[in-house]
């Protein structure tokens, strides 16, 4: 990442979250680590796949089932997005040079797998954003440092950034498969297959958070087959699109 845009980070989340971003060792931090997740989810929603097109979907349960708000059947935000709205403003704003660099770059060394994954984001219902297009998950650890672990529920790659105090010592990245182990400073980041890569992280001394941005791989049941529901004569969907009305070409968002 270039430094006129990691130089100053750390600062601008500490900003953004002054109470959350100490200077710690993590050998002490019992309790775990704080994380906030400003994502899309879709991994539990209601599936249409086998009912009647023709039935309205608040219509259809399953025997001896009640009757759920058909807000089930679509992707949604997490918990914390949606009460932490205001954090996640100030977040993206603060960042939007950043991740429009992250979004650019992404763009140019995996164009393939950028546009598989900027198809989800632009049906996303209400023609809703995300903080980091194409990603429909963005996360951030505060005072990380992680177990080892696989993130099963990630779709093709996840993206981790690392921003910390020059004093930083310790907290390299471990990949166990390819035997890895990677020491990230300030601004650095790794493109990995979080699903299929065992990682963690070691212990640190100093300030450390790391920003994760990720896909939720049960995504794919939404852009294939909009959950199953798409054949219903009571769905609609659009695609968001930003164009010039004079053109007439429209165009995905950054």
């Amino acid at each position: 990442m270039p430094s006129h845009l990691s130089e100053n980070a750390l600062e601008v989340l500490c900003s953004v979250f002054p109470n959350l971003i100490q200077s710690i060792r993590s050998v002490d931090q019992k309790d775990g680590f704080y994380s906030l997740h400003f994502s899309y989810y879709n991994r539990y929603c209601k599936k249409g796949t086998g009912t009647s097109a023709n039935s309205e979907p608040s219509t259809i349960r399953r025997m001896g089932k009640n009757n759920v708000s058909t807000k089930v059947n679509i992707p949604r935000e997490s918990k914390e997005a949606e009460l932490l709205y205001e954090y996640k403003h100030r977040l993206e704003e603060a960042l939007h040079p950043m991740l429009q660099w992250i979004s650019e770059k992404l763009q140019s060394i995996l164009p393939e797998t950028y546009e598989r994954m900027e198809h989800t984001i632009d049906i996303l219902p209400l023609g809703d954003t995300v903080p980091a297009y194409p990603f429909t998950g963005f996360v951030v650890n505060f005072n990380v440092a992680t177990h080892i672990h696989r993130d099963s529920h990630d779709q093709e790659i996840c993206l981790v950034f690392q921003f910390s105090s020059p004093d930083l010592k310790g907290g390299e990245l471990v990949l166990v498969e390819p035997g890895l182990v990677i020491s990230l400073k300030n601004g650095h980041g790794i493109l990995f297959r979080s699903h299929k890569i065992t990682h963690l992280n070691l212990d640190f001394e100093g300030e450390r958070v790391s920003l994760v941005f990720h896909t939720d791989n049960a995504m794919t049941s939404w852009s294939e087959t909009f959950n199953g529901w798409g054949r219903n004569i009571y769905f609609r969907f659009h695609k968001s699109a930003i164009f010039d009305p004079n053109e007439g070409d429209p165009a995905s968002p950054p």
